[in-house]
């Protein structure tokens, strides 16, 4: 069995070592800001063999109400890469984008349940270009989350 990593791996090394890198040095500085809420780092990314990909990087902070619940903030960039054909063409698209959302996390021992609302600002570059293509340039949308 013949298996290719698909270029869009190659080409998010850089991004990749990037997040890891970023996830450890706020895991340990984040320990000398003590304050009152709560600093997290999260990260995460899906690849296929399609050479469809998406990852990302957040930042959660959160200020505790009671020991139930909590308010809670995050922003997070993240990036989104697929292709797809048009008019006999395939065309890859790359997307950078960052959402920004705030909600409210529930507790109960060990579980966790959030839900945030937000917004998110996606920038979509097609190569080549389709001119045909609705999701090209800057785009924004709401955004629920839980």
């Amino acid at each position: 069995m013949n298996f290719q990593i698909p270029s869009i791996v190659k080409r998010s090394k850089i991004t990749v070592w990037g997040f890891i890198l970023a996830c450890i040095f706020s895991t340990i500085f984040q320990g000398q800001f003590c304050y009152a809420a709560e600093l997290s780092t999260f990260a995460g990314g899906e690849i296929d063999n399609r050479e469809q990909g998406f990852s990302y990087l957040g930042v959660d902070l959160t200020q505790g109400i009671n020991k139930t619940i909590s308010i809670s903030g995050r922003v997070v960039p993240n990036y989104l890469a697929y292709q797809y054909y048009s008019g006999g063409n395939l065309v890859r698209a790359s997307s950078p984008g960052l959402y920004a959302g705030a909600g409210i996390k529930l507790f109960w021992g060990q579980t966790m349940l959030g839900v945030w609302g937000g917004a998110e600002f996606r920038n979509t570059n097609l190569n080549p270009d389709d001119t045909t293509a609705s999701v090209r340039g800057s785009t924004s949308a709401g955004l629920i989350q839980g």
